[in-house]
């Protein structure tokens, strides 16, 4: 029962960040919303074994992805490094990190993080 509160509060928390008005307060309320799932995640064991996790995780990469269409590089950046933290071979995240520093004009870093040069 609490995995399921904890989907469903995550859930209602992403709608929420979406449906307000302007695209600064947008971001913010998407940084919110991705500070408060990487806490949920951080109390959580990755992998398939906690399915409710894997959710999360997906919600979580989704509003990273959300941050570096709406221009929040540095708060893109962050999720998608602590994505990074806990699966360092996972290429679709690299990827995701790499075109958000390319965005941010932090082209070194963007191929680094990519290419490993």
């Amino acid at each position: 029962l609490t995995m399921i509160a904890v989907l469903f509060d995550a859930k209602r928390l992403i709608t929420r960040a979406l449906s307000v008005g302007s695209s600064s307060t947008h971001s913010k309320k998407l940084a919110e919303v991705a500070n408060a799932i990487r806490f949920k995640l951080e109390q959580k064991q990755p992998g398939p074994n906690n399915p409710s996790s894997s959710s999360l995780w997906n919600d979580y990469h989704g509003i990273a992805q959300k941050l570096l269409e709406s221009g929040s590089y540095t708060q893109a950046e962050e999720c998608f490094r602590f994505s990074l933290s806990k699966f360092r071979d996972d290429l679709a995240v690299r990827e995701r990190l790499s075109a958000t520093l390319r965005e941010a004009g932090r082209l070194t870093e963007a191929a680094h993080e990519l290419y490993g040069v």
